[in-house]
């Protein structure tokens, strides 16, 4: 499983190809991406599917921090 930032996906990919992988439109992938929503895209096997990390509560988790360990390379189970 891969979970990368959805900036680095489109990076790697356009964001036609990111939207039909996700089931949404051209443009919403456009919009997210521009305004640098903190959504990552979650690759298991051949499925994608995606999530938002942001601060509910009226708290103020430090979103960068998250961000970071949420994007770092795992290591395997064995």
């Amino acid at each position: 499983m891969d979970i990368i930032p959805l900036h680095v996906a489109v990076k790697q990919r356009n964001q036609d190809e990111m939207a039909g992988l996700l089931g949404v439109t051209q443009g919403a992938v456009w919009q997210a991406n521009v305004n640098k929503r903190n959504i990552f895209i979650v690759k298991d096997g051949e499925d994608y599917t995606a999530f938002e990390v942001k601060a509910v509560f009226r708290t103020k988790p430090d979103l960068e921090a998250v961000t970071r360990l949420i994007s770092q390379p795992r290591l395997e189970e064995t």
